[in-house]
């Protein structure tokens, strides 16, 4: 009984470290395959931060129980890329945001096994409005083939590559001024739930509606942007985020 009562103990540890730093996206988990979640090739636009409240956002990982790694650097010789096993992935943490905002894991060591899932929280309440460039990184520590010449049979570390993305942080809502409304504007505003945007949209890749708390709403269609996008929202006051590259801009729209 005492060990089933250890047991148990332990395993409510475990389940609170994910319930109070971060969960994994389960959607991303759904897809299964390796990486860092939402992945900024496509995707390099985090939650926008509003100043003075509450802010989270999630990366999840997923780590490969097996991957291929050129080790030619590693002996100094050529070698085609090697089969490894994939011990652990660790990020590097904290993140130097200096903007009222820090990072929180899952596992709290920041360090996931191979073939399992994690996640980091960037978490805080921002004080700075801006855009602010956020470098997620982190390492592999892998075993080495007893094949291969030189470092066979032992555990090394390989950086992951970098992931950028942009993490934006507005003030409050009302008033707010932004740089893109002197090039876009949205018509009509006020609206009664439908509108469009009249401007150069050649650049935008994405586009979402965000509500006063900085969370998405709304998904958009680039090519409705600028024919007219139909909404079932409620009274409010609204941004409309338009990505590009690396870059995200905010119109505000008020809803009757």
């Amino acid at each position: 009984m005492k060990n089933i009562l250890i047991l148990f103990l332990f395993l409510s540890s475990i389940n609170q470290s994910f319930t109070q730093n971060c969960v994994p996206d389960p959607i991303a988990l759904s897809g299964g395959l390796a990486g860092l979640y939402p992945d900024a090739a496509t995707n390099p636009v985090l939650e926008i931060g509003i100043v003075s409240l509450p802010y989270n956002d999630v990366i999840t990982v997923i780590v490969p129980s097996t991957m291929m790694v050129d080790l030619s650097s590693q002996i100094g010789l050529p070698l085609p890329p090697v089969a490894v096993n994939v011990n652990y992935f660790t990020f590097n943490t904290p993140l130097n945001l200096n903007i009222g905002l820090t990072t929180l894991c899952a596992p709290a060591s920041c360090q996931v096994l191979g073939g399992g899932n994690g996640c980091l929280s960037i978490t805080g309440t921002p004080t700075t409005e801006g855009s602010n460039q956020v470098s997620i990184s982190g390492i592999y520590n892998v075993s080495v083939p007893a094949s291969v010449p030189v470092i066979g049979g032992t555990s090394i570390d390989v950086p992951y590559v970098t992931s950028l993305y942009t993490l934006t942080v507005i003030t409050s809502g009302v008033g707010i001024e932004e740089n893109v409304q002197n090039k876009m504007n949205i018509f009509p505003n006020p609206s009664k739930g439908d509108f469009s945007i009249e401007g150069d949209l050649s650049k935008i890749s994405a586009a979402n509606i965000l509500s006063l708390e900085g969370k998405i709403v709304q998904i958009l269609e680039c090519k409705e942007l600028a024919s007219g996008v139909k909404t079932n929202l409620k009274s409010g006051i609204y941004f409309i985020q338009l990505i590009s590259q690396h870059e995200s801009s905010l119109l505000k729209i008020i809803i009757e």
